[in-house]
């Protein structure tokens, strides 16, 4: 060596030497001696320090053993040992490095992290002596690629829809939903014509109700009084891959008196994505399947700056597959309205009993109490179970006595419905009297106060306009008072038109008796000569 080594890039060279005889001719050998520069101490590094790299999702991890991503790097001496570490990114444990190569130790997932489907290690490179520098730190960002490896699920698998006379062909019955977790993944709907089955009323419009590929339901004929029963068959969802899954449905024939009205306290946005949390909740309360037909944004709310909602929903009896009329599912009714036993009432049947509310209301099952007298006749018996899974027989009925009032019902019912869709910020505004003198009564107030501020205002307003008018319309009237009580020129007669009085000379201005000549009343003699 003529000069120690400085530079920090080739640290391995090759020399070739030719050695040649003096013969005649001259035999050559040639010969390479390879010269490897041993480190002095140098940590090693990364160039440059950040990377990126690829992993398909559900593999063996041995598929990552043959082909997995290099780990590049330069470091001060070739034949210095270099120790690759995994410091941080890898908190589950997926990764290891065999010597420079990234390798996994189990497979990844794309669907767990859907948001986000990478991981970003952090790798250090150290010499045996573990020196590290600045540049001794890999930053390797991993990306998951997603397979179609997962099936399409409905949100609900099973589903119920109503239709009723009236309804026109191209209504859209129910808009079904099926979520594919594979990124990109088209999912299709289709009706399984050959599971459909119908009524007899309602056989000859099997072929009527149609699916389209979007998820839509449609209706494709007139609904009729004839009609009852209902349409039973299934729908399935396919993705890109072939994968699928099923769900239930049943289309019921059903009537106004079916149909129940419920408002909420909410956007109508906020309702949409909260559809399934609100059947879910009516359904546990009121023991009957409920199911959300429409939902209509109803009208701006004075006590919450929120859009009020209105809810059309039925209910729908799993052990006579019926529609429930209005009064079976009442937790609240008129006072003549009671609840009795199966038993007691044997001309009684789901299909053909309809209770109805005295008042008329669209929605008697959670309508105030209008008459507390209408309750106090009606008596508790300890021998009626209320709960309907112990005591099957339970049902409304005509009126009896000995049975527990429908207002305690209601107190306890309907407090624990709005109880738990307020966990859900969901504010269901037909509740009990008691829920709406407690509940609603600061609000009522605040608006009754709103309401006679703006009405005093106004009062106020007008007060003050007419005392400014009668203010202003005096001082005009005075002003012309004031003229015309001044003595105008000419306005006293000067008898300058006086017959035999032509007297020239005199003053004709003056006022009356001041100049004797026009003095009548003297008797002035006119025998002058």
């Amino acid at each position: 060596m003529k000069k120690p080594f400085k530079i920090p890039g080739e640290r391995q060279f090759e020399i070739v030497i030719n050695a040649t005889d003096r013969g005649v001719p001259s035999v050559p050998t040639i010969t390479s001696i390879k010269i490897q520069v041993l480190s002095d101490g140098h940590p090693p590094y990364f160039d440059p320090t950040t990377g990126t790299t690829e992993f398909k999702e559900h593999h063996a991890p041995a598929y990552f053993e043959r082909t997995p991503a290099r780990i590049s790097h330069k470091y001060s001496s070739g034949c210095d040992e270099i120790i690759y570490s995994i410091i941080e990114g890898d908190d589950e444990g997926f990764f290891f490095i065999d010597k420079n190569v990234l390798r996994l130790h189990k497979p990844l997932d794309y669907e767990s992290k859907p948001d986000d489907p990478k991981y970003v290690l952090k790798i250090a490179a150290t010499n045996p002596d573990g020196k590290q520098g600045d540049s001794s730190i890999l930053e390797l960002t991993v990306k998951i690629v997603d397979e179609n490896d997962c099936s399409p699920e409905f949100v609900k698998k099973s589903y119920a829809a109503g239709i009723s006379v009236g309804d026109k062909p191209g209504k859209i019955i129910l808009q079904f939903l099926a979520i594919d977790q594979d990124k990109g993944d088209r999912v299709t709907y289709a009706l399984l014509e050959d599971t459909m089955t119908a009524d007899d009323s309602l056989k000859s419009h099997m072929k009527d109700i149609k699916m389209t590929a979007a998820g839509e339901l449609v209706l494709n004929f007139f609904p009729d009084n004839t009609m009852h029963g209902y349409f039973s068959f299934q729908i399935v969802a396919n993705d890109n891959a072939s994968h699928s899954d099923t769900a239930d449905v049943r289309v019921y024939v059903i009537a106004d008196s079916n149909r129940h009205n419920f408002l909420f306290d909410n956007h109508k946005t906020f309702i949409d994505d909260n559809k399934l949390k609100i059947e879910e909740i009516f359904t546990k309360y009121i023991g009957y399947n409920c199911n959300v037909e429409e939902i209509m944004m109803e009208g701006y709310s004075y006590t919450q700056e929120l859009n009020q909602t209105s809810v059309i929903a039925f209910f729908i009896d799993a052990n006579e597959s019926l529609p429930v009329e209005n009064g079976v599912t009442e937790l609240q009714g008129s006072g003549d309205s009671e609840l009795v036993g199966v038993e007691d009432n044997p001309e009684f049947s789901p299909q053909n009993h309809r209770m109805e509310s005295r008042r008329g209301s669209k929605n008697p099952i959670f309508d105030d109490i209008e008459n507390e007298k209408e309750w106090s006749s009606v008596e508790y018996s300890p021998d009626i179970n209320m709960n309907e899974e112990k005591n099957p027989n339970f049902s409304f009925g005509p009126p009896t006595t000995n049975v527990p009032t429908t207002e305690l019902l209601i107190n306890e019912k309907a407090k624990e419905i709005k109880g738990e869709f307020k966990k859900y910020t969901l504010y269901w505004v037909n509740s009990t009297p008691e829920d709406k003198s407690t509940d609603n009564g600061e609000d009522q107030s605040a608006l009754t106060q709103t309401v006679l501020i703006v009405v005093s205002a106004l009062l106020a307003t007008l007060v003050l306009l007419l005392l400014a008018t009668f203010f202003f319309k005096i001082r005009s009237y005075n002003r012309r008072l004031e003229a015309l009580s001044q003595t105008k020129f000419g306005s006293q007669d000067s008898g300058l038109n006086r017959v035999n009085m032509n007297v020239p000379n005199t003053n004709q201005h003056a006022l009356e008796g001041s100049n004797p000549v026009w003095n009548e009343e003297l008797g002035n003699e006119d025998n002058i000569r």
